[in-house]
C-alpha cells in the first residue's frame, strides 16, 4: 500500500506515464484477485465497500430484469447482514420476501425454492453468517435459483481467507478488510451471462467515484501472502472454537452457543446469556484488554437487539461475539475464557 500511495497517484484512465502506472498496479491488483477467487479480470469490479458494492448490484441487477419483463420480487433469508436487506427495501416497487432460517441459522434450500417464483428477479443469501459463523447451504439454494433461470447474490464477509472459496453463486461480494487488506476497497464479482445495469459505467472495473488504488493493492497483496496458510489457520480456528464452544456453557449457567456446530467459520463463536448485559461484558473484558462484541457489529452502536439473534428466537437476552483474529493463540483463547468465567460469573 505504501508502494502503491507513492506510485498511484494519478487518473488510471489517463494516457500519461502517472496514469498508465496508475493503471497498470490497478490491473495487477484486480488480475490477482481474479484469479485466487478463479474468474476472469473482466469479471471482477471493484468498490469502495462492500455495502456499496451490494447496493450496486441488488439495485442493478433488479433494474435489469425487470426491464426484461421480470417483476421486482426480491427474496433474502431472515439472517442477511443490514447492508443487503436495507438494499432490497430501497429498490424501488419491490415486493420483499424474507425467508426464515432454522435454530441454527441456516436456510432450508427446499423452503427457500418454494418461496421462488417466476416473478422473483433475485435471490440473496449470504455465504455464511458474520455474526454467528453459520455457513448456508449454497450449492442447494443455488440449484433452485438456476431451475427458474434466477440470479443469486451472495454477500461473502468474513468468508474470504477463512475457508474455501464459495462457488455456488451468480454475484459474489466481498471485502478485503476481511482477510487482511485495509477498508477502502471491496470486491463484486458477477458470472458472465449476468446482466445487470450499473449507477455508473465502470472504468477498469471501479465502481462508482475515483479508485483507491493503494487499498485495492494493499488488499491484493494480503491476499498473496495469506493465501498459502487459509487451509491450516482454518483448522487451527475450527478447533480453538470447538473447545469453547464445548466449555464454556459447562463452565458459566445459563449461556448458550449459537450457530451450527460444524457447518460453520472457523474464526465466530456468538453467546447469549440469561443473566448480565452484553455491554457490560464488553466493557469489563476491555479493562482486561480482550475486545469482544456486543450483538452483531451492525447495531453495537445503536444498542438494538440483533436481528440475527432474535431470528434464532432468542429475545431479551444479552449476546457476546467473538473473533478470532489472524494468528491467535491457544493462550489467548484460554485466557478469554478464564476472564469471561470471572467477569459472568463473579466470585
Amino acid at each position: 500500500m505504501t508502494a502503491a500511495l507513492d506510485r498511484a497517484w494519478s487518473d488510471p484512465a489517463r494516457l500519461h506515464h502517472p496514469g498508465r502506472t496508475a493503471g497498470a498496479i490497478l490491473d495487477a491488483s484486480r488480475a490477482s484477485l481474479a484469479g485466487y477467487l478463479g474468474l476472469r479480470p473482466a469479471d471482477l469490479y471493484l468498490a469502495g465497500s462492500a455495502a456499496e458494492g451490494l447496493a450496486m448490484v441488488i439495485g442493478g441487477v433488479t433494474r435489469s430484469r425487470v426491464a426484461a419483463g421480470c417483476g421486482p420480487r426480491l427474496v433474502h433469508t431472515s439472517v442477511e447482514s443490514f447492508a443487503v436487506i436495507g438494499a432490497c427495501a430501497m429498490t424501488p416497487d419491490a415486493e420483499i420476501v424474507v425467508v426464515d432460517v432454522t435454530s441454527t441459522g441456516a436456510v432450508d434450500p427446499d423452503v427457500l425454492g418454494a418461496a421462488l417464483t417466476p416473478d422473483t428477479a433475485l435471490v440473496c443469501v449470504q455465504a455464511a453468517n458474520a455474526e454467528i459463523g453459520t455457513r448456508q447451504p449454497l450449492d442447494g439454494v443455488h440449484s433452485r435459483c438456476q431451475a427458474m433461470g434466477i440470479p443469486l447474490v451472495v454477500d461473502a464477509a468474513q468468508v474470504i481467507g477463512r475457508g474455501p472459496v464459495p462457488t455456488a453463486w451468480d454475484v459474489l461480494v466481498c471485502a478485503g478488510r476481511d482477510w487482511g487488506g485495509v477498508p477502502g476497497a471491496a470486491f463484486v464479482a458477477v458470472r458472465p451471462g449476468i446482466r445487470w445495469t450499473p449507477p455508473l459505467a465502470p472504468d477498469r472495473g471501479w465502481l462508482g467515484g475515483f479508485p483507491d488504488i493503494p487499498a485495492a493493492a494493499a488488499c491484493a497483496a494480503a491476499l498473496e501472502v495469506l493465501a498459502p496458510h487459509v487451509g491450516s489457520m482454518a483448522q487451527e480456528q475450527h478447533a480453538l472454537v470447538a473447545t469453547l464452544r464445548e466449555s464454556l456453557p459447562q463452565r458459566i449457567p445459563g449461556l448458550v452457543v449459537l450457530g451450527d456446530p460444524h457447518e460453520r467459520l472457523p474464526h465466530i463463536l456468538t453467546m447469549v446469556l440469561e443473566s448480565g448485559v452484553g455491554e457490560e461484558v464488553v466493557i469489563a473484558l476491555g479493562r482486561r484488554g480482550i475486545s469482544i462484541a456486543s450483538g452483531s457489529a451492525c447495531t453495537a452502536d445503536a444498542a438494538r437487539a440483533s436481528h440475527v439473534v432474535e431470528a434464532l428466537g432468542y429475545r431479551g437476552l444479552a449476546s457476546i461475539r467473538i473473533s478470532l483474529p489472524f494468528g491467535c493463540t491457544a493462550q489467548t483463547v484460554e485466557e478469554f475464557a478464564d476472564a469471561l468465567c470471572e467477569v459472568v460469573t463473579p466470585g
